[in-house]
């Protein structure tokens, strides 16, 4: 036999060894498999009725070694009751109430323990999903107290009534109830009306904003909430229903200003400004319930959920708020109904008193004064300390800014449109009970030649005539007391001379010469005819009258008494209904 060399037996040796070596560097984990496995819970029935037996057995899987005649089997349920339970098969008795019962076993041989599940449907569909619709009864077991009101304000708005008010509209239909029932979604298995079609899931319920909340209702915890609070803010979440050629909700409110708030605005990531210019922030400003919630770290546009309170009907509209406000020229709104919501930012915020003195950077009212021009309120009334300046009373009608911002004329069968008021741009035929039918505001003839151009013109026109001529005056008085020291850049002829004066009014802050106090004085009442935005419709008589006052304090001759208003009383209304949703 042919002897092979040595070294090839020294290198068989050293290949030996290194695997050995190796071996002995690497542990394998080998995990064991379980003793005892509950594969399945099997029910003689998935969905019962009240009362009605179930039997119930197990199928396992067995590790070797495991008897499975010395195993244990104890039988659970969070409703009804056991009759029978012996080892791996027992009989159940569903509860005398609608519902879904956890069925729970636990199989051991003392040493070992396996749990297995099986959900029973009591009169309803068994869903299927890990996370499914339960029901707003059951919501209510922890949503009825005093510390969590949701359910107890939920029941007395018009979405706990949303099946009745559907069955007696005349025109029910299939496709209506997605609508006026818990979510008929696309998700398979987990409950809502389309699976489950009783009295449970009619209505919209708390999941039909919040989502399936099985997963809450068993844990309680918040976190496990499939909608959050913030969310369900989302324009959408209201928006899913209310929309389309009948209810145009959403879609007009994509085309109003408060759809953009954000975007358009540094203010919606300031705290201070976030009250008025973020719908998270205005939640938080007037809802105690959910205070704390929202901060400036999480601004939204004034959507649906911030103006409306889903959770309650204490106020008209579901509104969030219709609280008195106080102005800061001295008046309070207290009469404005539904328009009191806007109100509580659609005011002045700073007065003529506070500012004419000194000036300031931001000088005028804060650019939303609309409530208290409404009011007749917070003008620079310093122009003529021994009038008292007379109001048009539109702060009388029903629902104030409401009745005309908010204006519904339904659907209409010819053009097969509705207006339903959000986009919260003011209607003429809000207008036609007490001025008859127009076909624009400035159709509303003013009673006199208020700017002594020679021509009676529409309302607007006129007040338009009066700033410029107000801006005018203003610049000739300059001129002759103060050698144009204040507004040398202001050109009447130019297309922006009345923001020119404005802006030149502005310019003043830290003067505090009795030239620029006087420039103040009446400037203010330029600003605060500007921010109104209505060209004097919001109050005829106490924007003509700031803007004349404003005029004559400058110059007493430059209007002819017969065209100044001087009416000193307040003009009164008798309540007129409006139909605001």
């Amino acid at each position: 036999m042919k002897r092979l060399p040595i070294v090839f037996y020294l290198g068989i040796a050293l290949v030996v060894a290194g695997l050995v070596s190796c071996e002995k560097t690497v542990e394998k984990v080998v995990e064991a498999p379980a003793a005892i496995t509950v594969t399945t819970v099997n029910a003689s029935a998935d969905s019962v009725t009240q009362g009605q037996p179930v039997q119930l057995w197990t199928d396992l899987d067995l590790a070797e070694g495991v008897d499975a005649a010395n195993l244990k089997y104890n039988w659970y349920a969070d409703k009804g009751t056991f009759a029978v339970s012996t080892g791996d098969t027992a009989v159940w008795t569903a509860p005398g109430e609608t519902g879904v019962v956890k069925v729970t076993v636990h199989v051991t041989d003392g040493e070992n323990i396996a749990i297995g599940m099986k959900n029973v449907g009591v009169d309803m569909y068994t869903p299927t999903a890990d996370v499914y619709y339960v029901g707003a009864e059951v919501c209510a077991q922890c949503h009825s107290n005093e510390n969590h009101p949701e359910y107890t304000g939920w029941s007395q708005t018009g979405h706990a009534d949303a099946w009745a008010s559907l069955q007696t509209s005349g025109h029910v239909a299939s496709y209506c109830e997605p609508c006026h029932s818990v979510n008929q979604d696309d998700t398979p298995g987990n409950s809502g009306y389309d699976e489950v079609p009783t009295a449970q899931f009619r209505d919209v319920q708390c999941e039909s904003c919040h989502g399936p909340g099985s997963a809450h209702a068993e844990s309680g915890d918040p976190t496990k909430v499939e909608v959050q609070p913030l969310a369900a803010l989302d324009v959408q979440t209201c928006g899913v229903c209310h929309n389309g050629e009948h209810h145009p909700y959403l879609e007009e409110w994509q085309d109003s200003r408060h759809s953009h708030l954000v975007e358009n605005s540094h203010a919606a990531s300031n705290g201070g400004c976030q009250p008025c210019h973020s719908g998270t922030g205005f939640v938080e400003e007037y809802s105690s319930r959910e205070s704390g919630l929202f901060n400036a770290e999480n601004p939204m546009d004034l959507t649906c959920g911030a103006c409306h309170d889903s959770h309650s009907a204490e106020n008209p509209g579901q509104l969030r708020t219709v609280a008195a406000v106080d102005f800061v020229g001295g008046k309070t709104a207290d009469t404005g109904g539904a328009g009191q919501l806007c109100m509580q930012c659609h005011q002045a915020r700073h007065s003529a008193e506070e500012q004419v003195p000194a000036g300031d950077a931001h000088f005028g009212p804060h650019h939303s004064n609309q409530g208290d021009a409404v009011y007749g309120t917070s003008g620079s009334e310093g122009v003529n300390p021994s009038m008292t300046f007379a109001s048009s009373g539109h702060g009388f009608i029903e629902d104030a800014c409401a009745r005309c911002h908010v204006f519904s004329t339904g659907f209409d069968e010819l053009t097969q449109t509705a207006n339903v008021g959000h986009t919260f741009e003011p209607r003429t035929e809000a207008c036609a009970q007490c001025h008859g039918e127009i076909d624009s505001f400035d159709a509303i003839m003013a009673k006199k030649d208020y700017d002594n151009d020679g021509t009676v013109e529409g309302l607007q026109n006129e007040v338009d005539g009066l700033q410029h001529l107000l801006a005018e005056t203003m610049v000739t008085w300059d001129n002759d007391n103060n050698g144009g020291q204040y507004f040398a850049n202001a050109d009447p002829n130019s297309a922006d001379f009345v923001a020119t004066v404005m802006d030149s009014v502005g310019a003043t802050e830290g003067d505090t010469s009795a030239a620029a106090i006087k420039v103040r004085e009446g400037g203010w009442n330029l600003v605060y005819e500007f921010e109104e935005r209505s060209h004097g419709v919001h109050n005829p008589a106490y924007i003509v009258q700031l803007l004349q006052q404003s005029i004559l304090y400058y110059d007493p001759t430059a209007l002819p008494s017969d065209v100044v208003l001087r009416d000193n009383t307040a003009t009164t209304f008798t309540a007129i209904a409006a139909d605001v949703k």
